[in-house]
C-alpha cells in the first residue's frame, strides 16, 4: 500500500491530487508548501485560523524574498506553464474556489515581491470576506476531530 492509498487520522485529505504531490511536482519550498496547504484546506478543516496561518507563512516568505528568489526553487525540467497547470489541476481536484486557485497559483510560481504581495492580499480578502466560521457539513465534519 502506498502512502497516497492510506491516511493517518481520518480521510479528510483524500483527493485525486493530494497536497504533498503538488509540493513534489512543483518543487516548491517548505514555506510555500505550508501556505498552500492552509489555503487549500481552510474550508474543510481549520476555517479562518488556517487562512491566518497561510498569511503568516506568506509574510515569512516576503521577509526572506530576496534569499528565496535567488536560490534554485524548482527542478530544471519544470517550467512556469507546468507549474501553472499543476496549480490548476490541484485546485480543481480539491474543489478550491477561484480566489484560492489564484492564491495557490501565485505561491507555486512566485518570482518577485509583487507576486507575494498579491498572494497576501488575496488571503486577506478571503479572511475579510468570510468573517464567520465555516459551517460544518457532512463533507467537512472531520473538522470537529481537532
Amino acid at each position: 500500500m502506498t502512502a497516497n492509498e492510506r491516511q493517518i487520522g481520518g480521510d479528510h485529505y483524500k483527493t485525486k491530487y493530494e497536497h504533498w504531490d503538488l509540493v513534489l511536482n512543483t518543487g516548491m519550498g517548505y514555506l510555500e508548501g505550508c501556505a498552500t496547504k492552509y489555503v487549500a484546506r481552510w474550508r474543510k478543516k481549520g476555517g479562518l485560523a488556517d487562512l491566518r496561518k497561510a498569511l503568516h507563512y506568506v509574510e515569512k516568505i516576503q521577509e526572506n524574498e530576496e534569499t528565496l528568489r535567488t536560490r534554485q526553487r524548482y527542478p530544471q525540467s519544470v517550467n512556469t506553464l507546468t507549474l501553472a497547470n499543476e496549480a490548476v489541476d490541484f485546485s480543481l481536484a480539491n474543489d478550491l474556489q477561484a480566489m484560492e486557485l489564484l492564491t495557490v497559483g501565485l505561491l507555486v510560481n512566485w518570482s518577485d515581491d509583487d507576486n507575494l504581495a498579491q498572494a497576501a492580499a488575496r488571503i486577506k480578502k478571503l479572511i475579510l470576506d468570510n468573517p464567520d466560521p465555516v459551517p460544518l457539513t457532512e463533507e467537512n465534519m472531520h473538522a470537529q476531530e481537532n
